[in-house]
């Protein structure tokens, strides 16, 4: 048996550990830069608070992806706390303090702390995730101005928005070119791109933000802000 995914639900949600990281606000945190540092999105964030993407308080404590808690063992049929220490390399006496057991008893499908064991850091602020992709961006042709996109919206130069191939529309993505320091956000409204071998398509006003030359293809990273909740 080795160490279950910390992602898997608790049985026990009273005596169990929880199931999700923790991490304490400070200022100038919000859900969007909390997303950006830990590679998930602003929606995921709001779903485990119940609340919207509204500024957090400093000393606010916020629950994080499952991802982010402490490493855990469920137990499996058979197994008993000397045999659990054992294979973590931790004592019977640490185990259960670190779990508040009252006995040496264990039922199957309860999920133990492991002591000594620490949840992910959570990365420091200006310290991005990976982005979701990275590639060439096209920006949409003059000739595409107030022609339907495939969300049913007319495409406007001026608006800061891109296609994408999957992204729900509504969609929110920061697009980044961290060589020269530009970065912008933009929503999805169209399926594309139109050209192979590219990214998405952006609108001019996009291309303005990231300072993309019309003869050029620098690379871009996306990352993923907000999923929407139209298809």
């Amino acid at each position: 048996m080795g160490t279950s995914d910390p992602d898997s639900p608790a049985v026990d949600s009273v005596t169990a550990p929880p199931v999700y990281g923790r991490h304490v606000a400070a200022d100038g945190d919000s859900f969007v830069t909390l997303a950006l540092r830990l590679g998930t999105t602003t929606d995921t964030l709001s779903a485990l608070n119940d609340r919207t993407a509204a500024p957090l308080a400093a000393g606010e404590t916020l629950r994080l992806p499952k991802r982010f808690a402490p490493p855990a063992h469920v137990v499996a049929s058979g197994e008993t706390l000397y045999s659990i220490a054992g294979e973590y390399g931790v004592s019977a006496r640490a185990l259960r303090t670190a779990n508040g057991l009252d006995t040496t008893a264990l039922e199957p499908g309860r999920r133990l702390r492991l002591p000594g064991r620490e949840a992910p850091e959570v990365p420091p602020p200006g310290d991005w995730a990976v982005p979701d992709s990275t590639g060439a961006v096209a920006v949409y042709p003059d000739a595409f101005a107030g022609r339907l996109t495939a969300s049913g919206t007319p495409y406007d130069p001026d608006a800061l928005v891109v296609s994408h191939p999957s992204l729900p529309y509504n969609s929110v993505v920061l697009l980044s070119r961290p060589d020269v320091g530009r970065h912008t956000f933009a929503r999805v409204l169209d399926r594309g791109p139109i050209e192979a071998g590219t990214l998405l398509d952006v609108s001019a006003a996009v291309a303005d933000r990231l300072g993309l030359d019309a003869d050029a293809t620098p690379t871009v990273e996306l990352r993923t802000v907000w999923i929407g909740d139209q298809k």
